[in-house]
């Protein structure tokens, strides 16, 4: 099964748990209960509810450990970025990925249990406050414990999404200087690297994508 497919079948318990919770409790007090002040407070009830769910449903598979999950610390929150893809197109170089960030999705949180990364979730910031936004990704959790980003890190981990190439970069400070892990063309996620050493091929990809498909993504955008 895809890690697309599973992240699916995840979001849909998801809906399921917040719609299950709210008909037992009223709809104003989830409401207020799934509101936090900080990305901590709603990463913290991310794994507590991811945790109600896997016990709930034994047959349910995310790669995760109810019993490790459970005695898990949450690690520090990675800032989770889109790349705008039209600054890709248009810009030959950068000396950051920050420099072409279109948006801040959200915060992933690590689950960490003896240096292993044994679950995450995502937590996003509404106009009311923190909220959780997915439970579970396979994809990302498999990544940081591939990577050992964080360990890797002086100051943090940033998660950079690549529209339309299915890519993910996962930012880590060294020396002062952001490097990158990436599996991407011959490069290997466990080996950080500078910009400048995936950039032109990674724009390259990005040029054709936009030769093969940026007709039929622009009809789309109209018709929607």
């Amino acid at each position: 099964m895809n890690t697309r497919l599973k992240t699916g079948i995840c979001l849909l318990f998801v809906m399921l748990f917040v719609f299950s919770c709210a008909t037992q409790k009223g709809e104003e007090e989830m409401t207020r209960k799934r509101t936090f002040a900080t990305p901590e407070e709603a990463a913290r009830e991310a794994q507590k509810n991811l945790l109600e769910i896997l016990e709930s449903t034994k047959d349910l598979n995310l790669g995760i450990d109810p019993g490790k999950l459970k005695n898990a610390k949450l690690a520090d929150l990675i800032q989770y970025l889109i790349l705008d893809f039209d600054k890709i197109l248009s810009t030959e170089s950068v000396e950051s990925l920050s420099q072409i960030v279109a948006s801040k999705k959200s915060f992933v949180a690590p689950f960490v249990l003896d240096n292993e990364v044994v679950g995450v979730a995502q937590v996003a910031q509404y106009a009311d406050g923190w909220k959780v936004s997915e439970l579970a990704n396979s994809a990302i959790q498999s990544d940081l414990n591939e990577s050992v980003a964080m360990q890797r890190s002086d100051g943090g981990v940033t998660l950079y999404e690549v529209p339309n190439l299915q890519l993910m970069i996962y930012g880590v400070r060294m020396r002062d200087k952001e490097m990158y892990l990436l599996d991407f063309e011959q490069g290997s996620i466990k080996k950080a690297v500078p910009v400048e050493a995936f950039y032109g091929p990674m724009r390259d990809k990005a040029i054709q994508f936009q030769k093969e498909y940026g007709e039929l993504l622009k009809k789309e955008k109209l018709v929607d």
